[in-house]
């Protein structure tokens, strides 16, 4: 029996993406985890594909459970803190250029694996608009429209994946990071109540909802910023994964870079190469939202990572330094491929 929850049909654009998203439950794709734990859902969120050139806003969003994150990610988190990340290093997919943070990369993926939860990107073509202003409910900020527009692709998705997998009368908290779309009080109780409209109710229920920012949190060791980390860096990998691609080599149906060649820097790979990985109990999904004739296109699939094999010409591979190579040399191991020629090819001393 599916754990995801359909939407009656009568909802509109909700009720589409509640359905487009049903339909992707498949063993090869995806098996929607049970959230239904007796503790609080958590939505956290993260952005990329803002101020570079790509043609999409990728967001991410991670939905867990409170009791996952407390039983099984923290004791993870505040080791990887230990050992790695000192100084309050925070772990960003902009920030992953020095030894601490890229000896941490593996043991932090792996620990988030680890979540019961569903983390899934979702690229919206930016040229392609889901609301307006004057469709939307009042509004206390004076809003200008890119952010506008964010905020609105945030709260149909996000409450997408929380109305497929929300049990009758669990409560919501949604955490984001610092960004546009809660710069000020009044945009904080907008981002709020959007959000919360897009959540769908069950009879006689009032379940609880809750909006926080990452800074808010100054007495929790980083434990916010360090789960906003996870949409980050699915959000960063999957944001160079389409402007490497190139948005013309996109195609339109089945899956991969359409037989081009795709390698891309180092973390990304490995981003990919983790979070690709079948059998976690975090269940990961990629959605890609373009202009169609009769509204909207969606398109799924799972992250992927090219790695050159044994022999095979590395011309056009991203360069990668001595920094990566403990990194690379174990996610190439772990995918049964032979390290030490690898890594020769690629220019990386082992």
């Amino acid at each position: 029996m599916s754990n995801w929850k359909r939407l009656p049909p009568n909802g509109g654009i909700h009720s589409f993406i509640n359905s487009e998203f049903g339909k992707q439950e498949h063993p090869n794709q995806i098996v929607y985890p049970d959230l239904n734990d007796g503790s609080d859902l958590v939505l956290a969120t993260d952005y990329s594909g803002e101020h570079e050139a790509p043609e999409f806003r990728v967001l991410g969003f991670l939905l867990t459970t409170r009791k996952s994150i407390e039983t099984v990610w923290e004791p993870a988190r505040l080791e990887v803190r230990k050992k790695y990340l000192h100084n309050d290093r925070r772990m960003a997919f902009k920030k992953l250029d020095d030894a601490l943070r890229i000896n941490a990369f593996p043991t932090f993926l792996k620990a988030a694996s680890q979540l019961n939860g569903v983390l899934a990107c979702v690229a919206v073509e930016k040229s392609f608009l889901i609301a307006k202003k004057e469709e939307l409910q009042p509004l206390q900020y004076n809003w200008v429209p890119e952010p506008l527009e964010k905020l609105a692709e945030i709260c149909i998705f996000g409450a997408g994946l929380v109305n497929g997998l929300r049990s009758p009368g669990q409560n919501v908290g949604w955490l984001t990071d610092e960004d546009a779309i809660v710069v000020k009080e009044e945009a904080r109780a907008d981002a709020s109540a959007l959000m919360k409209s897009c959540l769908f109710p069950y009879p006689e229920e009032k379940p609880l909802f809750g909006l926080g920012v990452a800074s808010d949190f100054t007495e929790d060791g980083l434990r916010a910023e360090d789960l906003l980390a996870i949409p980050d860096l699915a959000a960063g990998a999957f944001s160079e994964t389409l402007m490497t691609m190139g948005k013309e080599n996109i195609p339109t149906s089945g899956s991969g870079p359409g037989g081009h060649t795709l390698y891309l820097k180092t973390k990304s790979t490995l981003i990919n190469g983790f979070f690709g990985e079948r059998g976690n109990p975090l269940k990961v999904l990629s959605c890609l939202v373009r202009r169609h004739p009769q509204g909207m296109m969606l398109s799924f699939g799972q992250p992927f990572a090219r790695l050159p094999m044994p022999g095979e010409s590395t011309e056009g591979a991203v360069p990668t330094n001595e920094k990566w190579r403990k990194s690379l040399a174990a996610e190439l191991a772990r995918i049964g491929a032979d390290p030490k020629e690898i890594l020769k090819d690629m220019g990386v001393d082992t």
